[in-house]
């Protein structure tokens, strides 16, 4: 399968593959894989099409994703609706073939409710395509994510079409699964490597920007309708991560959620140097400052710094973060940690004994 088809969103039960992007983007998601563009961009036009009062409500729809090769020779017999992202088109009852940025639609007529477009999705060529299933209803309508095409129900995972409540719990939730997910043990860091080589304990040098990655795109499909911004320039320097409502207040308006400093923790770098505990605590200490100034210039109303933990040991958060804890409750900093192990082995054995001192 092209890796630009893996189900990105699906970060709960598929892995988040990233490209290298360029820094001092702003938000938009034109560098991401396709599938992750195909699912932001579709609810953000049903989201635009239920604002508009002529919407209809009487069907479902669905959205298969195709690649611009497949578009073109997909026209036959199809309505080609041009700016379809407006929300200014019909989207019921029909089966729209679009390609990631989904301008536009190859739009087929349907008539019923889940059954025929089921069944008329499963006599296309495009079965195992991913594709969003969108259902309105009151007071809340559905949109259905089927990364493996609607074939299977293997991975389906519901896209938010409501405006959230970003607490830091919510945000905390979202980085913990995806750790679970892809940072855990190096088995699930591919293809983008966070370690040279576990065995002897390095990371790669670039691992702080390989967390970077990896988080944008798995919170930019859990905390839709945010832009997940990267490198933002300010005055105290650019901030890793910003959560951003952009897309539902007024224009020219945003809520700026919260501001993520990552860091990475290590034992030795990439050529195998040691780096010392009065180092570690140096940089903690510098990302406490960073994720306070950036909240404060940015305005933003949770300041996290968050940890991956790649040393030797897991020495657990207490030890970790107690020489920035009392700084960290007066300047209102979260401080968050996540241990990376090395193998699964390592993992599994954590594992239980947790369960059993418990």
């Amino acid at each position: 399968m092209p890796s630009d088809l893996l189900p990105l969103g699906a970060w709960e039960n598929d892995r988040v593959l990233l490209k290298n992007v360029p820094v001092g983007d702003r938000g938009n998601a034109a560098e991401f894989p396709a599938v992750v563009q195909f699912q932001l961009n579709v609810a953000k036009l049903i989201v635009r099409r239920e604002q508009n009062a002529n919407a209809e409500r009487d069907q479902p729809a669905a959205f298969v994703l195709v690649s611009p090769e497949q578009y073109r020779t997909e026209r036959l017999g199809r309505t080609e609706e041009r700016l379809i992202y407006t929300g200014s088109k019909r989207v019921t009852g029909r089966i729209h073939f679009v390609t990631a940025d989904a301008i536009s639609s190859l739009a087929e007529d349907f008539s019923g409710d889940d059954k025929p477009l089921f069944a008329r999705l499963g006599s296309l060529p495009y079965a195992s395509s991913p594709t969003l299933l969108y259902v309105p209803q009151a007071p809340t309508s559905t949109l259905s994510f089927y990364p493996k095409g609607t074939a299977t129900d293997e991975g389906v995972i519901e896209i938010s079409l409501v405006k959230q409540n970003i607490t830091a719990e919510a945000i905390e939730d979202a980085i913990h699964a995806l750790y679970l997910q892809e940072f855990v043990t190096p088995d699930q860091c591919y293809p983008l490597k966070l370690w040279l080589d576990p065995g002897h304990g390095k990371p790669m040098e670039t691992a702080e920007k390989g967390v970077q990655q990896l988080l944008r795109a798995g919170l930019s499909t859990r905390f839709f309708p945010c832009s997940i911004r990267q490198e933002q320039p300010g005055k105290p320097g650019r901030t890793d991560l910003e959560i951003v409502d952009d897309r539902t207040t007024p224009e020219g308006q945003s809520i700026h959620h919260a501001v993520l400093e990552l860091k990475v923790l290590r034992s030795r770098g990439s050529t195998g140097n040691q780096v010392t505990n009065a180092d570690t605590d140096k940089h903690i200490q510098e990302g406490l400052e960073q994720a306070y100034t950036y909240g404060l210039d940015k305005n933003t109303l949770q300041k996290l710094l968050c940890c991956f933990d790649m040393r030797d040991t897991d020495i657990g958060n207490e030890s970790t973060f107690a020489h920035v804890k009392a700084h960290a409750t007066t300047l209102k900093v979260l401080l968050r940690r996540w241990f990376l192990y090395r193998d699964s082995a390592a993992y599994r054995a954590a594992v239980a004994a947790a369960a059993i001192r418990t």
